[in-house]
């Protein structure tokens, strides 16, 4: 008796026969996606890496502002002061309008001001402590800076006053010692000189005028 022969299958029609044809399509998609992945994945994780590389940014440097010495040295202009007065007794001014002319000469240098000015005393003014200052610019309370009175009271103490500044300490001590001559005269009265003072240096960092 003979044995009736069997045909062998090949894998696909197992895997029909197995699962159903339909199935069998979709066991081979997933099949096929995971031999495409596999590769895909060793190189993503053994490509070489690229680093990034740094942003520059330009500096721009600034200068720092040029220190110039204001000292004799150089000689530029320093902070001494070369003043001039004159003192009037308290009660000096009667009550009304008076006028002053006021004048400094420093041999011919640009240092050369004169200035009339006048002012009203009143018995209603102010009162202040300490001297009320007749300068270039008008009748003020400070000795430097610019602090104006627009009347006095007759018993304030006054003095004429010029001050030179922005002078290194040697220019001071020459223009008070003899470089520099003041007045001071006032209404009909004769003019009188002005008194050198002992120069001193502005310690504050304001600009202050004659």
């Amino acid at each position: 008796m003979s044995k009736k022969g069997t045909s062998k299958k090949s894998p696909v029609e197992l895997i029909i026969a197995k699962y159903g044809f339909w199935q069998a399509i979709i066991v081979a998609l997933i099949a096929l996606v995971g031999v495409v992945a596999v590769p895909c994945l060793g190189y993503l994780q053994f490509r070489p890496q690229v680093m990034p590389q740094p942003t520059s940014h330009a500096i721009t440097e600034t200068a720092s502002p040029e220190v110039q010495d204001a000292g004799p040295a150089n000689g530029s202009l320093d902070n001494w002061v070369a003043s001039f007065k004159f003192d009037f007794k308290s009660g000096f001014w009667s009550v009304g309008e008076h006028n002053y002319t006021l004048s400094i000469d420093c041999s011919g240098t640009a240092r050369d001001y004169s200035a009339t000015r006048t002012f009203q005393v009143s018995e209603s003014a102010e009162l202040f402590q300490g001297e009320v200052y007749l300068r270039l610019e008008g009748v003020h309370k400070t000795n430097l800076w610019l602090d104006p009175v627009d009347e006095i009271h007759p018993l304030q103490r006054t003095a004429a006053l010029v001050s030179l500044t922005h002078l290194t300490s040697a220019a001071a001590e020459s223009e008070v010692n003899g470089d520099c001559k003041g007045s001071i005269s006032w209404d009909d009265e004769p003019s009188r000189p002005l008194v050198a003072q002992e120069p001193y240096r502005i310690v504050e960092d304001i600009v202050p005028v004659p």
